[in-house]
């Protein structure tokens, strides 16, 4: 026997709009997110090339 699946649908049109707006906001909001997360990774690595090439540069500069 199939198990039984639950769907909730919402009775008027109100409650259909602001389901979707609610669901769109989230989906907004996960990107947000997600967005920052990439940004602030590639700043970090970013970052560390940048001390790489600073290190490198003493290194360089010490066997002078």
């Amino acid at each position: 026997m199939a198990p039984r699946v639950l769907i909730h649908s919402p009775r008027s049109p109100d409650e259909w709009k602001n389901k979707m707006e609610s669901n769109q906001i989230k989906s907004n909001r996960i990107e947000s997110e997600r967005n920052k997360t990439i940004s602030s990774s590639s700043l970090r690595q970013r970052e560390r090339v940048e001390e790489g090439f600073q290190n490198s540069a003493t290194d360089l500069n010490a066997k002078v």
